[in-house]
């Protein structure tokens, strides 16, 4: 919870600081992520403009598993569960075996 105090610190800009020994293996820090977010619509409202975000495809897992999280709302605004999904890197992981996750 101490990491959420720093939450505005860019994960590359901490992995630079840690100088950790690296390897085409894996990634220098950790294999598994979990991220949440708790503001799944993000749109922005400018004066006479509104930006609302778009789904992308990365194309390839930066994490051996990331594990995705995002509060569901209703159309008034209050919770409606929690939606996820998964990125996992096909050389290590089955479609079965994280589809049964």
């Amino acid at each position: 919870l101490n990491a959420y105090a720093h939450q505005d610190v860019p994960f590359e800009g901490l992995v630079e600081a840690l100088n950790p020994t690296r390897s085409l293996a894996h990634h220098p820090l950790f294999q598994v992520m979990l991220a949440f977010n708790s503001n799944p619509r993000g749109e922005l409202s400018f004066a006479g403009a509104k930006a609302t975000p778009q789904e992308t495809r990365i194309g390839a897992a930066r994490m051996d598993l990331t594990v995705h999280l995002a509060e569901r709302r209703g159309d008034d605004g209050s919770p409606d569960g929690i939606v996820g999904s998964l990125t996992y890197r096909t050389d290590l992981f089955e479609q079965d075996t994280v589809t049964a996750l």
